[in-house]
């Protein structure tokens, strides 16, 4: 399993970032598959991969595809706000 688990340039889950949103996501698991689930979950479910859905830009590394969706999901809640008031 170790060798599965190891960080690469690719492969940062070690990222600050990366970490902090498996903590936000994980609150409340119990056990180490739980919070594997749940991670595996979220990342199904909220991120549009880039090649899947021709976006650019390409990512590559998690705290790249991180990076993108945080900007998306901004800039996604300030037209949704927009769209409120109009």
């Amino acid at each position: 399993m170790e060798e599965y688990l190891k960080v690469s340039e690719v492969i940062d889950w070690q990222h600050p970032k990366i970490m902090e949103c498996a903590k936000q996501i994980s609150l409340g698991c119990a056990t180490p598959i739980a919070i594997a689930k749940v991670c595996f979950e979220w990342v199904r479910d909220e991120i549009c991969h880039s090649f899947d859905y021709q976006m650019n830009p390409l990512t590559c590394r998690a705290s790249d595809v991180l990076q993108i969706f945080s900007v998306n999901e901004k800039i996604t809640w300030q037209l949704k706000s927009i769209d409120s008031r109009l």
